[in-house]
């Protein structure tokens, strides 16, 4: 069975992603936001925190710069987009957020866009759960 592998972000609750994931292999990942309130974990083996740099590198610079023309400069947009950065150098497959005004729905250009810059895949948690659920029966 494959490792699921897929980070979190503050809109999402952790036993709502472990409970999507029920039966399946996994790693779960977190960003700062969410791993300060989520300590708590059913799967504690499976769970960790995504690790953020304190200082930028050259190379998520770029990155930043690229994801910035695409969700826009403010610090909340800046923040995300050094979480996405880490979370594509996890490695992690999926990136979960409920966060619709900054990512946009499922064929929002933002999240085309934001996915191929970083080469994952971003769900809501309700598209994830399909995705779970599809994985199950397969």
């Amino acid at each position: 069975m494959t490792t699921i592998r897929v980070t979190i972000d503050e809109t999402i609750q952790t036993n709502r992603a472990e409970n999507a994931l029920r039966g399946l292999s996994y790693r779960l990942v977190l960003t700062p936001g969410s791993a300060a309130r989520e300590l708590q974990a059913s799967s504690r083996e499976s769970l960790h925190r995504l690790a953020v740099p304190s200082v930028m590198t050259a190379d998520e610079a770029k990155y930043l710069e690229a994801a910035v023309v695409v969700l826009g400069g403010g610090e909340r947009q800046r923040r995300n987009a050094r979480y996405l950065y880490a979370h594509r150098h996890e490695p992690s497959d999926i990136y979960v957020t409920d966060d619709l005004t900054l990512f946009g729905g499922k064929d929002d250009e933002r999240r085309r866009r934001l996915a191929t810059l970083f080469e994952t895949q971003i769900m809501t948690l309700e598209e994830f759960k399909q995705f779970c659920d599809d994985r199950r029966k397969t």
